[in-house]
């Protein structure tokens, strides 16, 4: 592993242990994140520490479906980026003569068929294109194939939680201090998750989804 913190402030608790080891079987850049993260948070004094450790935390998450030959929470376009892409034809198509006070009127000409063709493919891929929620209960599924340690019924529940999760420590990644007291019961959500995710332990993880569902019904 990239990093062997040894300050002595610096201690992993059993499950921080556990995480760490599932992560490393995987990916050992992804354990490394993680552990980052986790003795960012122990041993920082500043405010700064929450936005570098939620950064960290950030992008296991984006990470974990990747175990599952699905895409990076990450991966997905923006919809403002793909809107900008629709920006010059747009312009070109409003200068041309089809554009009249009364309406868009006559033949179309090359610039009003070039805006049509990249609206196209815009909307196509809108329609295609998988939400990040479809992608978590897709990882969950295939974590737990036979359902023994995800019940089916949970997949949904679990997933939205995943995406709010994601959300906190996105926004706390690009310097949002707002919520920095939920941090380390959050931090502790992802770890069940991924041990939920990537462990063996069918009993094991169903008390995790119960602790995560009793989070996502507090509101926290």
């Amino acid at each position: 592993m990239g990093m062997s913190p040894t300050d002595e402030r610096f201690r992993r608790s059993p499950q921080q242990d556990q995480v760490l080891g599932f992560l490393a079987g995987k990916d050992s850049r992804v354990a490394d994140w993680y552990d980052s993260a986790v003795f960012q948070l122990a041993i920082g004094t500043s405010a700064a520490r929450f936005c570098s450790a939620a950064n960290f935390i950030r992008l296991v998450l984006n990470e974990l479906p990747r175990f599952f030959q699905l895409p990076q929470l990450i991966s997905l376009p923006s919809l403002t980026a793909r809107l900008e892409k629709l920006e010059q034809p747009w312009r070109a198509a409003c200068g041309s003569r089809c554009r009249t006070p009364d309406g868009w009127r006559g033949e179309i000409d090359p610039s009003v068929g070039n805006f049509l063709a990249e609206y196209e493919t815009f909307s196509n891929e809108n329609g295609g294109q998988r939400s990040k929620q479809d992608i978590a209960g897709d990882a969950l599924r295939r974590a737990d194939p036979a359902q023994v340690a995800i019940p089916l019924n949970l997949v949904d529940d679990m997933a939205e939680r995943w995406i709010k999760l994601h959300h906190y420590f996105s926004a706390l990644a690009h310097g949002s201090s707002r919520g920095t007291d939920k941090f380390p019961e959050n931090l502790e959500e992802v770890e069940r998750m991924v041990v939920i995710i990537l462990g063996p332990r069918p009993s094991e993880s169903l008390a995790n989804i119960d602790a995560i569902l009793a989070e996502e019904n507090s509101g926290a």
